[in-house]
């Protein structure tokens, strides 16, 4: 029986050892839990952090979507109203030239017109002179005849 007390004591300190190495290793593992469940809240809390930063730099991103959908927009529209504005200018310049060369083609003719009309009046001088002198040769000759002196004025 001794013996049997011996085994017992000595099993008993083994399974005390064991219990002691259990409860070390239990509270080895909840610290080791402990801190698990610590770091599983930060990374949480930082992966809750790094949505919030997400949804941000979205609203952010969508903000300058619709900027640049606005710019773009009203670059075709100043874009449209300067391409407007250029045919208006191009059709009112065609309209000045077009006005200019019919003002150049008017004075033109007018030009040639009183060119014509100096030349006739130069051409009917020139017959009323040549006319004229005929005529006072004629009197001349006449004259002549009768023996009375050439005059060339009045009577």
């Amino acid at each position: 029986m001794h013996e049997l007390q011996a085994a017992q004591g000595e099993t008993h300190d083994k399974l005390e050892v064991t219990l002691k190495n259990i409860d070390r290793d239990n509270a080895e593992k909840d610290a080791d839990l402990i801190a698990a469940n610590r770091e599983i809240e930060a990374l949480g809390q930082r992966v809750y952090e790094l949505e919030e930063e997400l949804d941000e730099h979205q609203a952010r991103e969508n903000d300058l979507v619709n900027d640049l959908q606005s710019a773009d927009q009203a670059f075709e529209s100043a874009k449209s109203h300067y391409e407007n504005l250029v045919n208006a200018l191009k059709d009112a310049r065609k309209a000045l030239q077009s006005e200019r060369d019919e003002a150049l083609a008017k004075v033109k003719r007018e030009e040639n017109g009183r060119r014509e009309d100096r030349e006739g009046l130069k051409r009917d001088l020139k017959e009323m002179d040549e006319r004229h002198r005929r005529v006072l040769e004629d009197r001349d000759q006449v004259r002549r005849p009768l023996g009375r002196p050439i005059a060339s004025s009045g009577r």
